[in-house]
């Protein structure tokens, strides 16, 4: 029981990563109806995306994203979402290194009036992931990783106290541009704007709610026979979204109508104005904390990489971690965690959030049919079900399972209906529009801050 709690609290915290820092200015540029309308799409396309990874994970007995992909979709698909997972973890965990060297940099600065380089503490940060990044075992880490959870309540909290306490004054604190403060808009600028705005965030709230990753590799930690464990996940991976989407209404929405026009891209530098060292402690406890998402994010990646090289062994994950961990370090020099995110969720977001779940729906009828025996294993003392199981595993056919190629074209036009194929290309082409326009957007401002760095 203790062991599916930490699993569950863990689901949650996955979703709260970097992009909860920046939600307040996102919601601020957008103007709180038009971020109403995203959380409402996003919230419901998520919950459908997860309901077909778990079915697809439970029916294929999958152990990572890349055995899920081969077997319930096909393995070009499987290459191509192997490739674009490295892409959003390395720009996922390079906003978590950067948001933890940033914070080091902070407390130094205010607290000890020392300034350290940002490149030279982004490398130190690197290095204690890498080094985090080799345990075989991620049990100890997922205990310290869902400490965060604590510091996420505590965050919650003070932001609720916050907004209560200057609700009446308007005010958060008494400094020559307070009249800034509490200001928002609903839609901002006219309605090309908001069209523009709304397309460049959208792939960034989708991704707030990515666990896809960690989906098969959950379901085969948890004991018991397959169909309640299936039923558990879906259960808790609903709850996860739902506790997830009320912190980040509470901290996007209320924090961005509380700072107003002095919302940052990092939720802890909009308390500058009204400083206190608490904000400090709160924010490096939080960061460090962060540095142990870095491995656990990298654990499913390493196992589906490794299976797609079909490589074992210590030197293997020691080139992995360095090159992963390294990639992270140079991606976290980019200023802005807003721009790396955005720009990673933009480019990869839409092989992993949209074109996967909707294949997996897609082929569902078919992962259902050919593994259709994971819902009559009643028992887990059944020691034939997991001599199957393993089988499965290891490739192998069965009696029990219809032997049906999930890319034959046949079976496409006799068992699927023509409306399904219609709706998959719609909701491809429509995501796809959106992904590409957020990906350009990001990737101007990306230009942008190069050419300001390199003016100072």
């Amino acid at each position: 029981m203790e062991n599916k709690i930490e699993l569950s609290i863990g689901l949650v915290i996955q979703m709260l990563g970097p992009s909860l820092l920046s939600l307040p200015y996102i919601i601020h540029d957008l103007g709180y109806g038009s971020a109403i309308i995203q959380f409402v799409v996003c919230w419901l396309f998520v919950f459908a995306a997860l309901y077909y990874v778990v079915e697809a994970s439970h029916y294929t007995k999958s152990t990572s994203y890349a055995t899920l992909s081969e077997r319930a979709i096909g393995k070009p698909i499987m290459k191509v979402t192997s490739v674009f997972y490295t892409i959003y973890y390395i720009g996922h965990c390079a906003c978590l290194i950067q948001i933890s060297s940033d914070s080091i940099i902070s407390f130094t600065r205010n607290i000890f009036k020392k300034e350290f380089s940002k490149a030279a503490t982004a490398a130190v940060v690197s290095f204690i992931c890498i080094f985090f990044c080799l345990f075989k075992s991620t049990q100890f880490l997922h205990k310290i990783f869902t400490l965060s959870g604590l510091l996420i309540l505590i965050l919650i909290f003070s932001v609720l106290i916050y907004f209560a306490e200057s609700w009446d004054s308007k005010k958060m604190c008494e400094f020559e541009n307070d009249t800034e403060f509490y200001k928002i808009a609903a839609f901002t600028g006219n309605f090309g704007h908001q069209i523009k705005l709304f397309a460049k965030y959208f792939p960034t709230f989708q991704c707030m709610f990515q666990i896809h990753s960690f989906i098969p590799q959950l379901i085969q930690q948890i004991p018991g026979p397959p169909l309640p464990k299936k039923n558990y996940v879906q259960l808790q991976s609903r709850i996860a979204v739902s506790i997830s989407s009320l912190a980040y209404i509470v901290i996007g929405f209320l924090s961005a109508v509380m700072f107003g026009n002095l919302n940052k891209v990092n939720l802890y530098d909009s308390f500058d104005p009204c400083y206190t060292p608490v904000v400090d402690l709160l924010y490096i406890a939080y960061s460090i904390l962060l540095v142990v998402g870095v491995p656990v994010s990298f654990q499913p990646l390493k196992f589906g990489l490794l299976q797609l090289v079909k490589k074992t062994g210590f030197l293997w994950t020691l080139l992995l971690s360095i090159v992963f961990c390294t990639s992270c370090g140079v991606v976290a020099q980019i200023p802005s965690i807003l721009t790396v995110y955005g720009l990673f969720s933009a480019s990869a977001g839409f092989f992993i959030c949209v074109l996967q779940p909707v294949l997996l729906w897609y082929f569902h009828s078919q992962t259902k049919a050919k593994y259709r025996f994971m819902d009559q294993i009643k028992f887990v003392q059944n020691e034939d079900a997991y001599e199957n199981i393993q089988k499965l595993n290891e490739g192998q056919k069965y009696e029990t399972a219809q032997e049906v190629n999930p890319m034959d074209e046949d079976l496409f036009i006799n068992d699927i209906k023509i409306g399904r194929k219609v709706v998959c290309g719609i909701i491809i082409v429509l995501m796809g529009a959106l992904y590409l326009w957020s990906f350009v957007q990001f990737g101007i401002n990306l230009i942008q801050e190069i050419r300001v760095a390199l003016k100072k």
